[in-house]
């Protein structure tokens, strides 16, 4: 028992710790890139607070940056000067895994400068301690006045402790409520209707999207995506795939934005006419039929014609930012970062996602399950959805377990490794591909699904959808969307005439945005 006492009385205090000075490092960053570059003096931040050498050199860095030069640093501007003085020390992936750690809200800054304060006045406090152990004799040493300075130090961390709460010490006035309604933007349009109200994606939030494999959860984020960019000019929009590569996402989105029928199979025909290049000797291993197909397409005139000027159209909403179409691996963090700075270069106004459930976060190891780790992938980037200044609407696919067989096993529950979507989403709406319906042609089971989804007659067609959540209003409504699977089109009811379907009209909630919103004001 004596021993565990003594044990207990010699426990050692953490004096310093890499994970709070790179914290610190990654939120001071973030601030400035906020544009709060006055960050840096109101935490009264200095070279001294940081044990680690390589960590102190780079804060010199930024703080040059700030104050010399006032600009807001970022991983690259950062390199580049370390490069260009000839910086001695830094390695470019530690400035990029030291000043990358955390998007997030401003108030975490002060928050890791108090942790960090408070070890670097125990590391002084322990200094001062070990030379009044060493030289107590020595008559140079003034005790008083190390004890007061020790006494100093504690007063100036527990008022850090505090300042972090600053902004919190009164309420917002209505015109700061006004500035942030503002800045939050309007409700975007859709153009998909349930009943008489549209579906639309509410600003500054998280969007789901959910389906089973091979329901369309892909092709519904191709159709939003498409008709967000056509409806809003002013918007640009980032469609990014953790599933697809590139080049397939590029060939389906075309597909569904030229809306031509161009044979057998569309999607195999663009490819085809991509890669041949207007010369039938650059396609390689193509079988028979689909060189066919693609030789009667060319032959095909109108469609030719028709085809070439979509495409044109499509690539210029590429070429002139509209429209921006990419594949990665990111982890959630550097996703994070990612999506920041196209916000702050402007390049991205609204963001599709698919799919969650392939996002990772940088650490998988310290989660005791996919849920949990799939858990904190959401709170992150809701985080970032609701930033004050760079945040937007998100629009993510997922997926359904294997537990969904039929329209009526749509439920939040069984979102695949689910975490904490459905407490996190402020939007979830779920599809079923009806032409994936087991037992089909059976009569009985027609009727029952045709009852279920409030049709007539069972329409293999279409794809079902249903509201599983939109915060703040009623949930469960639902709706029986026209679907083309050749050329990956999902219609809204009031889309499908004759004309609009072959291309010859845009669709009328386009030409008409004051329809009744379901999703907001």
């Amino acid at each position: 028992m004596a021993q565990r006492n003594e044990k207990e009385q010699k426990k050692e205090f953490i004096l310093h710790d890499d994970n709070v000075e790179v914290a610190v490092l990654g939120t001071l960053v973030w601030s400035c890139g906020t544009g709060n570059f006055d960050a840096l003096f109101e935490a009264r931040l200095t070279r001294d607070l940081f044990y680690d050498q390589q960590n102190a050199t780079l804060f010199d860095v930024i703080k040059d940056m700030i104050v010399n030069e006032r600009k807001a640093p970022d991983a690259i501007t950062i390199m580049d000067k370390v490069n260009r003085d000839g910086i001695r020390g830094i390695e470019p992936a530690d400035v990029i895994t030291r000043t990358n750690w955390h998007f997030g809200q401003e108030v975490n800054f002060y928050e890791h400068v108090r942790i960090l304060r408070d070890l670097a006045m125990r590391r002084k406090a322990q200094a001062m301690a070990q030379m009044l152990a060493n030289d107590c004799t020595d008559s140079t040493v003034d005790i008083n006045e190390a004890i007061s300075s020790i006494e100093q130090l504690k007063v100036d961390a527990d008022a850090m402790a505090f300042s972090c709460f600053s902004p919190f010490f009164k309420g917002a006035n209505k015109e700061r409520i006004r500035e942030l309604l503002v800045a939050r933007g309007q409700n975007l349009s859709t153009g998909y209707h349930f009943g008489k109200e549209e579906l639309m994606i509410p600003p500054k939030a998280l969007t789901f999207i959910v389906a089973a494999t091979g329901h369309c959860k892909t092709t519904f984020l191709i159709n939003l995506a498409l008709r967000v960019c056509q409806a809003y000019p002013e918007k640009k929009v980032l469609l990014i795939s953790y599933e697809e590569a590139l080049e397939s996402i590029y060939v389906n989105m075309l597909n569904t934005y030229a809306k031509v029928p161009l044979g057998e199979n569309n999607r195999n025909i663009i490819t085809n006419h991509t890669i041949a290049n207007g010369n039938l000797t650059n396609l390689l291993k193509v079988s028979r039929s689909e060189y066919d197909d693609y030789r009667h397409f060319l032959e095909n005139k109108q469609a030719m014609v028709e085809f070439t000027e979509k495409e044109n159209e499509f690539y210029k909403l590429v070429d002139e930012g509209r429209l921006n179409i990419q594949y990665v691996d990111f982890s959630v963090d550097t996703l994070g970062s990612y999506i920041v700075e196209m916000r702050r270069k402007g390049f991205c106004d609204i963001a599709f996602i698919d799919y969650v459930q392939l996002l990772n976060a940088p650490i998988r190891s310290k989660y005791r399950s996919r849920e949990d780790e799939l858990k904190e992938i959401c709170i992150s980037l809701k985080d970032l959805a609701v930033d004050e200044k760079y945040g937007l609407p998100i629009i993510f696919g997922a997926q359904f377990n294997r537990q969904v067989k039929s329209a009526k096993d749509l439920l939040p529950t069984n979102i695949g490794e689910a975490g904490d979507i459905e407490r996190i989403a402020n939007t979830i709406v779920a599809l079923w591909n009806c032409q994936k319906t087991e037992d089909q042609g059976s009569p009985e089971k027609n009727k029952e699904i045709a009852d279920y989804q409030g049709t007539k007659e069972y329409n293999s067609s279409a794809i079902f959808a249903k509201i599983l959540k939109r915060r703040g209003f009623a949930s469960g409504f639902t709706a029986t969307f026209p679907f083309e699977g050749n050329i990956g089109r999902i219609l809204d009811r009031g889309d499908a005439t004759s004309e609009e379907i072959n291309g010859s009209a845009a669709p009328k909630s386009y030409q008409n945005r004051s329809s009744i919103s379901l999703f907001g004001e």
